[in-house]
């Protein structure tokens, strides 16, 4: 059965730049627009990984990555950010209460990203697809 990734971001371009990269991969990809759809999004589906922006419309992305940490267990969250004040460090910093995994600054590194959930979800390798450098902007 596949792995289920919640992608979190209020920009349509990075949320279908990572469902495609991850559906490439072999992942099923649910998606929200903002903090309060993520919430509703995880409890009809939920997800065994989540990638959230720190800058969320609605409800900010700290606080969501908390929530969903609480249903989801710790370390099952990658957060992302374009924010000019916040490289994916500061993000991380941020973030470590709530036990993030990883942070990523964007423009994504789709490789990075790849990496980076497998090495969450080690077990998960349902896809062959590989990505060459792709990048996102928000």
């Amino acid at each position: 059965m596949k792995q289920t990734v919640l992608v979190v971001d209020d920009a349509v371009l990075i949320r279908e730049l990572l469902r495609d990269v991850l559906e490439e991969e072999g992942y099923n990809v649910i998606e929200a627009s903002d903090g309060e759809e993520a919430l509703r999004v995880a409890d009809r589906q939920t997800p065994d990984l989540c990638i959230v922006d720190i800058f969320l419309p609605k409800r900010g992305g700290l606080s969501v990555m908390s929530e969903l940490a609480s249903r989801i267990g710790a370390g099952r969250i990658i957060a992302i950010t374009g924010g000019e004040n916040f490289d994916a460090q500061t993000v991380l910093e941020l973030a470590q209460p709530l036990d993030v995994a990883d942070a990523l600054a964007k423009p994504i590194d789709t490789n990075k990203l790849i990496a980076t959930v497998r090495r969450i979800l080690p077990n998960s390798r349902n896809g062959s697809g590989s990505n060459g450098d792709s990048a996102a902007n928000s």
